[in-house]
């Protein structure tokens, strides 16, 4: 997984980080889920159902609230579907 850390004010990008290995991307998966590398099955469905409850923008949501709930539920969602895809249990 490329990700670029930007922190100069114009947006460019100060690093790029290219060489994530099958282990640094789990871990960055556990990570989007607020999760500790390594946890279990159930935990992962626990946590992924929170989140997306959480981040459900409901009727009264701002356009700009609405679309970042659903930047951030994608990377929610993208990240359980990876772990998935990684356990012998789905």
């Amino acid at each position: 997984m490329e990700r670029a850390a930007t922190s100069r004010s114009n947006g460019t990008p100060t690093s790029v980080h290219t060489d994530a290995g099958p282990q640094d991307e789990a871990s960055e998966h556990f990570r989007a889920l607020g999760l500790r590398t390594g946890a279990s099955w159930d935990e992962i469905c626990d946590a992924h159902r929170r989140l997306v409850s959480d981040l459900t923008p409901g009727p009264e949501a701002s356009h700009r609230n609405v679309a970042l709930a659903n930047r951030l539920l994608d990377e929610v969602n993208q990240a359980f579907a990876s772990l998935r895809a990684r356990s012998s249990v789905a």
